[in-house]
């Protein structure tokens, strides 16, 4: 009787619902409900937003929305049950009243089912849940259930579910179990939440040549998608966190720094400075990302800026006439490498046999000149390579103060030189060489900045002297190699025998006899010999450079080489040379003689007495 009372209620309900939905022209003649609900399931076209994101981004959760009105709708038993029998005999199927609402609270994992239990059967039921999937009629087959057990009263029911896929589409629907029978209401279906992407970053001028994203993963993600200035330019698989835009604006190329370079500063180096360089970086860009999982794309993630580098210089590079080579740190590059400046040795001079105490040297003043100039260029180095190049400025090495010291060789040959102790100066007079000796002088020449320099060797030596005095024959001396010329001091005997040569070379002229009776005799020497001064007859003449000496008396006359000769014992004979003088009362002096070649020569009358004499110097 209650299932019969139960079913006129029921068709009670369906006159009224139909009756509100025929008024909206939802309801017509041929409309399911008026046959019954026991020929189906509960179903109802459902429309919902399941997700709401505030201004962050951040997901949020909402009841779903729906444009029809709840009702309460039979649910056809499903699997085989035991049919009641109508009054007139016909089979009838057992009905209940229950409905899934929309679910609520929903996020990216979680999500809270509701349902409805209007009214209970006679019979107790032996449990009622959820079943959902991820197909749109899930079923304790396909999908995944879970039970509340059996139901105490009729009224709302729901379940909390966790471990749900993000940005997901679901359907779910509430389910009653009678006995060994599960019924189920018509499904509803929603989407979870699709959080964006977290943690994401750009490179601010880190890399050159790509600006680098990244961010942490986004769980349920399938794919991400890179925006640029609002432009989505690439899509990703979901098992990579970062992407290198290479596409980026390109940054600015580094400047060209200013340059300079000394000039002569420096003695062991050339210094090159320059100016940092600070490049632009690239346009910047504003970068998102969204997450696409399932069902849903996320909203974008909080924005964020990043750009390609290449504006701060790295180190630099100087080019050195021609050739780059990169500079360790700093601002400065010192070039020991430059060349150093020339030294000119001046003319040396050593003295030989002008001193009998010392060898005087003496030199010209050296030249100097700073070093050869070397080109210079700098370029900054970046991330993408070098920059410009500066404009090339030339350097070079100064040359500094000169030094000087005068050496002396061992021995007679121009090798094994050592220092003369103090001799730093252009001029130095050497006390210190033996006498008798011939060496080798040289100077040395020395500066900052420069090579040092070696004059010319020249031979020097102290003055030597070779004395002859009378001996009545003929003396010889050999002169040492490498004299050039010699100092000769020679005296003309004050009379008597002598011989000669044609190849005389010096020829001191003698002086003429004197006589006690008759005169005083002309002095030798000279390119004219002196006339005798006789006070008897007439005097003898002289030598000449081309004759004798006349002669004051009768006697031998004078002729190249000798005087002329007396006859008696009071007239005297005048004195030999180059031309010999003429005999007399008092003798004509003998002519000297110089043979061509002969420098500085002097001549005087009369200087000596007694034999002559003869000293060479060199």
């Amino acid at each position: 009787m209650f299932r019969k009372l139960l079913w006129c209620k029921r068709l009670l309900l369906m006159a009224v619902t139909c009756f509100v939905l025929f008024a909206m022209g939802a309801c017509s003649a041929d409309d399911p409900l008026k046959t019954g609900p026991r020929d189906r399931d509960v179903g109802r076209d459902v429309e919902h937003d399941p997700l709401v994101h505030d201004a962050s981004g951040q997901d949020i959760a909402i009841d779903a929305v729906h444009d029809v009105a709840e009702v309460a709708l039979d649910v056809d038993f499903e699997g085989d049950t035991e049919a009641d029998t109508a009054d007139d005999g016909q089979s009838v199927q057992p009905t209940l009243d229950f409905v899934t609402h929309d679910a609520r609270a929903i996020g990216a994992s979680v999500a809270s089912f509701h349902g409805e239990l209007i009214e209970l059967p006679p019979e107790a039921l032996s449990d009622h849940g959820f079943c959902w999937s991820l197909e749109a009629e899930p079923s304790a087959e396909q999908g995944v259930c879970e039970s509340l057990g059996a139901p105490e009263q009729a009224g709302s029911f729901e379940l909390d579910v966790e471990n749900l896929e993000p940005g997901t589409t679901y359907h779910v629907r509430a389910f009653v179990t009678d006995g060994s029978d599960t019924y189920y209401a018509g499904a509803v279906s929603f989407t979870t939440a699709a959080p964006a992407p977290r943690a994401f970053v750009a490179s601010r001028g880190e890399h050159s040549d790509f600006v680098r994203l990244s961010w942490n993963p986004a769980e349920g993600a399938l794919w991400y998608g890179v925006v640029r200035d609002g432009q989505e330019i690439v899509r990703i698989p979901a098992d990579r966190v970062s992407y290198d835009d290479a596409d980026a604006s390109a940054p600015l190329e580094l400047g060209a720094p200013q340059i300079s370079a000394s000039q002569g500063s420096f003695v062991d180096h050339v210094e090159v400075s320059w100016s940092a360089v600070e490049g632009g970086d690239a346009e910047s860009h504003t970068y998102a990302l969204l997450a696409t999982y399932r069902n849903a794309d996320s909203p974008l993630s909080v924005a964020t800026s990043g750009y390609r580098g290449g504006g701060q210089a790295l180190g630099y590079e100087i080019e050195i006439d021609g050739v780059w080579q990169a500079v360790d740190e700093g601002l400065v590059y010192v070039d020991t490498s430059a060349p150093a400046g020339t030294l000119l040795p001046g003319s040396v001079s050593a003295s030989s046999g002008t001193y009998a105490t010392h060898v005087a040297l003496s030199s010209t003043a050296p030249t100097s000149s700073v070093g050869a100039p070397v080109s210079y260029r700098v370029r900054a180095l970046g991330i993408l390579g070098s920059g410009v190049a500066s404009d090339p400025i030339s350097g070079y090495r100064a040359v500094g103060e000169e030094t000087y010291q005068w050496q002396r060789s061992a021995g007679e040959s121009d090798a094994d030189y050592s220092d003369l102790s103090g001799a730093s100066a252009l001029a130095f007079d050497d006390f210190q060489v033996s006498a008798g000796v011939f060496r080798y002088f040289r100077l040395v020449v020395s500066a900052p900045g420069a090579l040092s320099q070696v004059s010319s060797a020249q031979r020097g030596h102290r003055s030597i002297s070779n004395i002859f005095e009378y001996s009545g024959v003929a003396q010889t001396l050999v002169v040492p190699a490498g004299i050039s010329t010699m100092t000769v001091d020679a005296w003309g005997a004050q009379g008597g025998a002598g011989a000669w040569s044609s190849e005389r070379v010096v020829v001191a002229g003698g002086g003429g006899g004197s006589s006690g009776a008759s005169g005083i005799g002309g002095g030798g020497g000279g390119l004219n010999g002196a006339p005798s001064i006789s006070t008897v007859n007439l005097p003898a003449g002289g030598g000449t450079q081309s004759a004798g000496g006349i002669n004051g008396y009768d006697g031998s006359p004078a002729g190249f080489g000798f005087g002329g000769s007396p006859f008696s014992a009071t007239v005297s004979g005048g004195g030999g040379g180059w031309y010999g003088g003429g005999n007399g009362w008092g003798g004509g002096g003998g002519s000297s003689y110089t043979a061509t070649g002969a420098t500085n020569v002097t001549h005087e009358q009369g200087v000596r007495t007694g034999h002559g004499r003869v000293v060479i110097t060199w």
